[in-house]
């Protein structure tokens, strides 16, 4: 009989006389040759339990786990210290899997480090996980596994330590909008819809998710985008219009008391890379608490024009047009909204402009007229005060606050090739508006830029915080042109009708020409005579009257010369204030005041009537005192 079936049936007596108490002796007999120690590894690979297969030391090595319906733990071990163990996660079909990562150490001494491989081909670096300290278990609670590929990841030891441990991968089966790993750069950014939204996690320090917004998605309108907070996280949101995450498009601090609200975003359509949305986070994160990262399409502007953003720097300026009324957000204490219209220069070439002295001294000498006559004169009333060729552009912006919880500050920043100065005014209050007034602009780009000089503490941009109205007031009929600060810069106000005028600076003066009398210029006949001669003429009577040009008085031919007092009219002027204490001068074509109205009071309309010897005279219009960028009226009329 063989040695096996000797024992064998030793064995099968033992078994049959259970009271023997020789069982310990004969089992001494049939184990003798057999080591007693039998390691846990050997147990595990008994019972038919995956395992690591050496050498794993690098990728290519890399131990394939199949991912499938029912999967049991794998098992390695971390020896010597210096080991590193790889692991390629591998799945069939259509659909690719995400999977939550656990490795367990068996051993209370051994401190796991997980690294997740970042595919591409780039060198980039693997994705670190080591939070847990020794014998506590490491995980990555979302990876995605590509249908038809492979994810890697692998392990190594923390400080010298070595030991078994366990690896369980459990499949997710909910992850419709929520970001997976590996997604930190962005050819392996997650996608997102807009509107939409979107879950996500930072499951270990400094870690970041990438979202991607194709081109062919992205569309000319204005988005509300919310991105909840996370107690005890302080989290950073970049948008990039490049692959290469270079320059951000806008960047947002999100404090971990309150989320971050954008409700104006603009999302524009035609971007060649389509749009990166970039989330991070510091030293600090949460498995636990997720963040929110929502967008949805405005609701629909009615009778102005939204703000959009980013527009906070000279590259980003929201572009408006003259006549644009906005309304906008301070999304954060610290936003800036920049504006930009732009004036282009006239397609329409300079044109010869009609001397009115040529046109009458055509009609005077007839078309049989000599050209070699010398040139007779022309008494033109209104020869001191040049005319003067409206401006195409005068803007005015306004700035209106609709909350109480901003301070505002706007800037005014003129093209460079302009003359126009640079310049800031800054509200007093939460509720005071601030208006740039009347800048006569030429061509070029001009910027204006508003700020919260400060900001109610806990603001959130739940509704508009501004509205700003960019004007041109040159399309105004009976607009004052400026400068007319003093006579020779008068401008014309003919008998009979008015014009609109501002004191836009404190100690602004407007200065209106108007004439008492004939007002069409008139050829001077060649008749001549000596100072202080007279021309006769024979009236119907045929009495003979002496003229004499100007306001002097008639000298009648006879034997005594009577004088006679130059004609008069009665002038009523009315100025329509404005809330400023407005008042008016009457002066005479010599410097000397007529008159001065100042008697009615701040918002009140002033009033003259008066008797005018014919000739020329001006209107001042000033302030008592301050500036309003509000308009006046004033006109002169003759009975």
């Amino acid at each position: 009989m063989s040695s096996s079936w000797w024992k064998f049936g030793l064995l099968a007596a033992v078994f049959f006389f259970g009271g023997c108490d020789c069982k310990d002796r004969i089992q001494s007999l049939v184990y003798e040759d057999v080591d007693r120690t039998i390691t846990p590894t050997q147990q595990r690979e008994e019972q038919g339990e995956n395992r690591e297969v050496e050498p794993n030391d690098t990728p290519e090595q890399a131990t394939p786990i199949v991912l499938q319906r029912d999967m049991g733990a794998m098992y390695g071990s971390i020896d010597p210290a210096q080991d590193v163990d790889w692991f390629a996660m591998e799945v069939g079909g259509e659909e690719d899997w995400i999977v939550e990562v656990t490795v367990t150490p068996q051993d209370s001494s051994l401190d796991i480090a997980l690294y997740l491989e970042v595919p591409g081909d780039a060198d980039y670096a693997p994705l670190l996980y080591d939070i847990a300290g020794a014998g506590e278990a490491e995980s990555i609670p979302m990876v995605r596994v590509p249908a038809g590929g492979t994810q890697r990841f692998f392990l190594s030891s923390v400080d010298g330590t070595s030991g078994e441990y366990r690896i369980n991968i459990r499949r997710r089966l909910s992850a419709g909008a929520v970001a997976v790993e590996p997604n930190d750069y962005p050819h392996l950014a997650s996608p997102l819809e807009i509107p939409g939204e979107m879950q996500g996690f930072y499951d270990r320090p400094h870690d970041r998710d990438v979202f991607y917004v194709p081109a062919e998605s992205l569309k000319a309108a204005v988005y509300s985008l919310e991105l909840s907070n996370i107690a005890g996280v302080e989290q950073t949101l970049e948008i990039y219009g490049d692959k290469e995450l270079e320059s951000p498009l806008m960047s947002i601090p999100v404090a971990e008391n309150r989320p971050a609200i954008i409700p104006n975003l603009s999302l524009a359509s035609g971007a060649e890379a389509g749009l990166y949305f970039v989330l991070s986070a510091g030293e600090k994160f949460d498995r636990d608490r997720s963040y929110r990262l929502r967008i949805i399409e405005h609701p629909p502007a009615r009778g102005y024009i939204v703000e959009r953003e980013p527009n906070d720097t000279e590259g980003s300026a929201h572009l408006v047009e003259l006549g644009d009324r906005v309304r906008g957000y301070l999304h954060t204490s610290s936003d800036v909204d920049r504006f930009r219209f732009v004036i282009e220069p006239s397609d329409e070439g300079e044109e010869d402009a009609q001397d009115d002295d040529d046109e009458l001294l055509a009609e005077y000498r007839g078309s049989a007229g000599d050209p070699d006559e010398e040139e007779p004169e022309i008494d033109d009333p209104w020869a001191a005060v040049p005319e003067k060729e409206a401006p195409e552009y005068v803007v005015q912006v306004h700035l209106r606050p609709l909350g109480d919880a901003h301070r505002f500050a706007m800037r005014w920043l003129p093209d460079e090739e302009s003359s126009e100065q640079r310049r800031e005014l800054q509200a007093e209050s939460e509720e005071e508006g601030l208006i740039l007034c009347n800048h006569v602009l030429g061509p070029g780009e001009y910027d204006v830029e508003l700020r919260a000089l400060e900001t109610q503490e806990g603001f959130r941009p739940r509704s508009f915080d501004y509205e700003i109205q960019f004007m041109n007031l040159a399309t105004e009929s009976e607009m004052e042109v400026e400068p007319n600060n003093t006579p020779e810069q008068a401008d014309r106000l003919p008998m009979g009708s008015s014009r609109v005028g501002y004191i836009s600076y404190d100690g602004d003066v407007d200065l209106f020409a108007f004439i008492v009398g004939p007002d069409e210029p008139v050829v001077v006949e060649d008749e001549t005579m000596e100072e202080g001669s007279a021309v006769a003429e024979q009236d119907g009577d045929g009495d003979a009257e002496d003229d004499t040009d100007g306001d002097e008085g008639v000298a009648v031919a006879g034997p005594a010369t009577v004088w006679q007092p130059p004609p008069t009219e009665n002038v009523q002027i009315r100025l329509e204030g404005n809330r400023l204490n407005l008042g008016f001068e009457v002066i005479d074509d010599e410097g000397g005041r007529v008159a001065n109205v100042n008697r009615a009071g701040p918002g009140a309309d002033e009033e003259l009537a008066i008797d005018l010897p014919h000739g020329l005279y001006y209107l001042a219009v000033s302030a008592a005192s301050g500036s309003l960028c509000e308009p006046y009226r004033i006109s002169v009329a003759a009975d």
